[in-house]
Formats: structure tokens, sequence, C-alpha cells
């Protein structure tokens, strides 16, 4: 929903679409990351280190995005 309210009412349905298949996707290079890590640092280690910097990501990108409360969403785009 955070993502859909980005964009405005014609492109809407499309980022609330896109969001959650993006997330999916990046299973296969988390994926790849896991077994390239897990024989230098084991599985544990390597889980905690992506979902680390999995976790730094998402609030790095939170915080860069700006406050639409009160914002007229009906771009003309």
């Amino acid at each position: 929903m955070n993502a859909a309210e980005q964009f405005g009412t014609n492109l809407r349905g499309t980022a609330a679409v896109s969001a959650p298949n993006i997330m999916r996707a990046m299973v296969i290079p988390m994926t790849i990351l896991m077994k390239t890590l897990s024989p230098s640092v084991g599985l544990r280690g390597a889980l905690v280190m992506i979902s680390g910097v999995s976790i730094v990501i998402a609030l790095l990108a939170l915080r860069a995005l700006p406050e639409t409360f009160g914002r007229d969403l009906d771009f003309d785009e």
C-alpha cells in the first residue's frame, strides 16, 4: 500500500501489483548469496548477514520516502 501511495491515480494499480512481484523476485539473488556465503560463515551466519543487510536497506528506503499525508494525489502524469 505504501508503494502505491507514491504514485498518481493512473499508475497506482501498476505500482500496487509491481511492488510485491519485485519483492518475490529478490528471493533469487538472496538465495544465490546464501549459497555463496554458507560455506565460509555457515548457514545461520549467512542468513543473519543477509537479513541484516535487507533490514538496513529497507530502513534507508523508508527514511527516504516523502510524507504523502494531506498531499493531493490526483497527478497528471
